[in-house]
């Protein structure tokens, strides 16, 4: 008697239906599983290629930052420093395990120009002050911080005089694990009167 349970009619086509919804679930959950892997490698490749395209961007806009002069740096909202052309460089830092900014401020004859503080943020990095280091400093004028990790990451670099922005911010762009390029060195100099009403 008990083997006709398995044998009946009713039996076959629920056993039909079960493993039929079984192949239907698992059929499911692969497709699920391929479009998040798909969506996955489309988002990192997006990344990649944004990346690269703000790093190949940021320098040209530095250039471009960089080389305002006449009427752009005339008027009321003019900015007295601005990124030396072709300074901004990336090279292997001292440690892999951080990255670091740089950079120093001159004067208009290209002299150290101390006094100034640098505002660092970006990617996951709140505003920090850094002083350039003074007229006693073995460099004055120069300046330095350290980012724990090699995360990639966008950050901006912009003089200020207390709180007062004194040049166009300038973009560094770092990417994950890339020991070859996690210092990056900058030159701002001075390009206009420092006093609006000079």
């Amino acid at each position: 008697m008990s083997d006709d349970i398995y044998t009946s009619r009713p039996y076959k086509i629920g056993l039909k239906v079960a493993v039929l919804l079984f192949l239907i679930t698992l059929t499911a959950v692969i497709v699920i599983l391929v479009i998040a892997n798909a969506r996955d490698e489309r988002q990192e490749r997006e990344f990649s290629s944004t990346l690269t395209a703000v790093w190949n961007d940021s320098a040209a806009t530095q250039t471009a930052v960089a080389d305002l002069t006449g009427s752009a740096l005339s008027g009321p909202f003019a900015l007295p420093f601005a990124l030396v052309p072709g300074s901004l460089t990336l090279s292997a830092g001292e440690t892999c395990a951080s990255q670091t900014v740089s950079g120093q401020v001159l004067d208009r004859d290209g002299q150290p120009y101390p006094g100034l503080s640098v505002m660092i943020w970006g990617s996951a990095l709140a505003p920090i002050l850094v002083e350039t280091a003074g007229d006693d400093a073995e460099q004055p004028g120069t300046w330095a911080f350290t980012l724990d990790g090699t995360t990639s990451r966008h950050v901006w670099v912009q003089l200020v005089d207390g709180e007062q922005p004194v040049s166009p911010p300038v973009a560094v762009v770092f990417e994950a694990g890339d020991c070859e390029r996690n210092h990056a060195a900058l030159t701002l100099r001075q390009a206009g009167p420092t006093d609006p009403g000079s």
